[in-house]
């Protein structure tokens, strides 16, 4: 891979990545911590199929719970997608965690559970 100008990973690192189904919905990903702050990622797809994309800097400690928020709902009236985190230990092994979902609601927010 260093040929075309890449490098391989050499230290852990995790990936959370949100997807969904639906067409001109607008979802965001949301951290929360063990005092109830959220952490919105920076990238945000306004409309689509995301993704949205939050990468765990090295050291830092992981947010508590995974959230998704619906903001605006397309013509379907629903969201489905999924939170997929993507783990990497450093040395080439990576662990996909899926955790799917349905949203019924604009403003409505559903819980994926803890980070680990």
């Amino acid at each position: 891979m260093t040929a075309v100008g890449g490098t391989f990973a050499t230290k852990p690192s995790t990936r959370v990545i949100l997807t969904w189904e639906t067409d001109e919905s607008d979802l965001d990903l949301r951290f929360l911590d063990a005092k109830g702050w959220a952490t919105f990622p920076r990238s945000d797809a306004q409309r689509g199929y995301g993704p949205e994309l939050f990468p765990l800097e090295d050291g830092k400690v992981p947010p508590q719970r995974v959230e998704v928020h619906q903001v605006r709902r397309g013509p379907s009236g629903y969201a489905l997608g999924k939170v997929t985190i993507v783990r990497h230990d450093g040395q080439g092994a990576l662990v996909f965690d899926d955790r799917p979902f349905v949203i019924m609601s604009d403003g409505a927010a559903v819980m994926l559970g803890a980070l680990k």
